[in-house]
């Protein structure tokens, strides 16, 4: 009889044990959503300003023998549009491709003693390149390259020469900057701050009387810009 009602008491035991546990439900939170990381890709259209410093190196000669020669240096202020597109191919990797046109101010003269006169003036420039840049976030590091375009003056004055020379003049450009979107602009407005060297090579010019004077032009420049993304 004891044992009997031991066995009945240690299986209500157990039944009420198993009710309560059957009551317990554990609830696991929710994982909280997470944000979509920031893409790149897309086309971008804006402005931008800086400024140029260059180095026009003149030599004239006359029946082969050089009659003059001078180092220019042309700087000033720039300044236009540039539109492009970028492709965010993974988390971090983006390329690209980028054009602009700048309006420019930006020459230097030289007058000697004896009244000769050398000047290099550059109008306007142009370039179209391609992009490589490691994202961070928001921050897109990068380097450019391509090939560039300016209208380059150069004039010589002498005592029996008085010419001046208009020509396009094509080159190729590398260089390297950041873009950043800020969150605040609802990740539309690109800001930009660029380094760029641009080598437009040598262009002989034939001035007559036996004379060529020839022109080799380079140039660095930095820019800020500000665009909207698309």
């Amino acid at each position: 009889m004891k044992k009997y009602l031991i066995a009945v008491s240690a299986a209500a035991l157990l039944i009420s044990t198993g009710a309560k546990a059957a009551d317990i439900v554990t609830y696991q939170p929710e994982p909280l959503p997470i944000a979509p990381a920031f893409s790149w890709t897309g086309f971008y259209a804006g402005g931008e300003l800086g400024g140029s410093w260059a180095e026009a190196k003149n030599r004239l000669r006359q029946n082969g023998e050089t009659v003059a020669k001078k180092k220019l240096k042309p700087e000033g202020f720039i300044g236009g549009i540039f539109a492009g597109y970028n492709f965010q191919f993974t988390e971090a990797i983006v390329l690209g491709i980028d054009t602009d046109f700048l309006w420019d101010d930006v020459d230097d003269k030289k007058t000697f003693a004896d009244g000769r006169r050398l000047k290099a003036r550059q109008k306007w420039n142009g370039a179209t390149r391609l992009r490589a840049g490691y994202a961070f976030d928001r921050f897109l590091p990068y380097i450019a390259a391509g090939v560039s375009y300016a209208r380059l003056d150069d004039l010589y004055r002498g005592e029996d020469i008085n010419k001046k020379k208009k020509k396009t003049r094509a080159g190729w450009n590398i260089g390297g900057g950041i873009d950043y979107i800020p969150p605040i602009f609802n990740d539309h407005i690109v800001l930009r701050a660029e380094y760029r060297f641009t080598d437009f090579g040598k262009k002989t010019h034939n001035l007559g009387n036996d004379y060529k004077y020839r022109a080799k032009y380079y140039q660095n420049d930095f820019r800020v810009g500000v665009a909207y993304k698309f």
